[in-house]
C-alpha cells in the first residue's frame, strides 16, 4: 500500500470509526434502558425513542460499512454528507418542536458517564464536523477513481495487451 493510497483511504476509515462508535452507543440503549426510551419520538411520533435509536444504529452501521468497502471513492463521501445533513435536520426538527435538552445523539453514554450539557452538545457537533471533513477530500480529488474494478479493465483498446 503506497503512502498516497493510505492518505486517500484514511478519511473514510476515520469516518467509519466515528460511525461505529455512535452505532454502538445507540444500540447499547437496549442494555441500559431508560424510561424515555419508550416514549414517542418528537420528530417521528409513530416511533418510540428506542426504535429511533435502533434505526440510527443500523443506518450508522450501513454508512460505516460503505465507508470501509468503497473507501477513497466519492460514494462514501456523498453518503456521509447525506447522513450529516439528515442528522442536522433531525436536530433542527427537535428544536422546532420545542425540545432543547439532549438530542440523544450520544446514545447510552450520558447514562453511563456524567457528561455535562455542554459536552452532550459539543461531542456530536465535533463528530459531524469531522465526518464532513472526512468526506471532502474524495469529492474534490481529481484524476482516476480508486477502484477494485480497475484491475479488470482491458489493457489496450484492441484487447491485445
Amino acid at each position: 500500500m503506497t503512502r498516497s493510497s493510505v492518505f486517500r483511504n484514511l478519511p473514510h476509515l476515520l469516518a467509519a470509526a466515528i460511525l461505529f462508535f455512535f452505532a454502538a452507543s445507540h444500540a447499547a440503549t437496549l442494555f441500559v434502558p431508560s424510561v424515555e426510551d419508550g416514549l414517542r419520538n418528537l420528530v417521528f411520533p409513530f416511533l418510540t425513542n428506542r426504535q429511533v435509536y435502533l434505526f440510527a444504529a443500523a443506518l450508522q452501521l450501513a454508512c460505516a460499512w460503505i465507508s470501509i468497502r468503497w473507501r477513497g471513492q466519492k460514494l462514501p463521501s456523498a453518503i456521509l454528507l447525506a447522513l450529516v445533513g439528515t442528522m442536522l435536520w433531525y436536530r433542527w426538527a427537535l428544536i422546532w418542536n420545542g425540545y432543547v435538552e439532549s438530542c440523544g445523539c450520544l446514545g447510552v453514554l450520558p447514562r453511563l458517564f456524567p457528561v455535562g450539557r455542554q459536552l452532550d452538545r459539543l461531542i456530536p457537533s465535533v463528530a459531524l464536523a469531522l465526518m464532513v471533513l472526512c468526506a471532502l477530500p474524495a469529492l474534490f480529488r481529481q484524476g482516476e477513481e480508486h477502484s477494485s474494478r480497475a484491475s479488470h479493465a482491458p489493457l489496450s483498446p484492441s484487447g491485445h495487451g
